[in-house]
């Protein structure tokens, strides 16, 4: 089923404020997997959507979603590349 979301700029300046706001101390990582804060300041989250995630998602799960769908970011390519080769 589809929702259609009526949203304004106003609206998104907002999410985009209270974003910034959340990732204050860690400017220098960009926009990281943090970006998923966005959909729980705007989402419609209640105890019973929360315990059912909680009970039926698996950590394993969590992980390898985040790595087929959050790129990484170019502050966490050069630490690695720093491991490699140091």
């Amino acid at each position: 089923m589809e929702k259609t979301v009526c949203c304004s700029s106003d609206i998104i300046e907002s999410c985009f404020g209270k974003y910034r706001e959340l990732v204050r101390g860690n400017q220098s990582m960009g926009i990281s997997d943090l970006r998923l804060c966005i959909a729980a300041i705007t989402g419609n989250c209640n105890s019973e959507s929360t315990r059912s995630a909680m009970e039926n998602v698996k950590t394993e799960d969590i992980r390898n979603w985040r790595r087929e769908k959050i790129p990484v970011t170019l502050p966490a390519e050069k630490r690695n590349l720093l491991k490699k080769t140091g």
